[in-house]
């Protein structure tokens, strides 16, 4: 398993339950506010970020964009359901 210590986990949706752009951000417990904060600016205002993702949106606010926020865990299992038979 990797050391995910100093990393966050970002996953993006462009339509999230509401329509609306989605980020889950999964970070380990001890991160600071600050950190939490540059996260969150990287995010939602990274041109560059937005457009790999395919998103357009005000570049200027966070407005029209849900965050989700979580703990990372580090042992993370994938099932592939066809094997299974489900």
């Amino acid at each position: 398993m990797p050391d995910l210590k100093g990393y966050a986990e970002v996953r993006i949706s462009k339509a999230g339950i509401d329509g609306r752009p989605t980020a889950e951000i999964l970070v380990d417990s001890e991160i600071g506010v600050s950190q939490l904060g540059a996260v969150i600016a990287k995010v939602t205002r990274d041109k560059d970020l937005r457009k790999l993702v395919g998103l357009k949106a005000c570049l200027s606010c966070r407005s029209g964009f849900n965050l989700n926020i979580r703990d990372q865990f580090i042992n993370v299992l994938r099932i592939d359901l066809k094997e299974i038979g489900g």
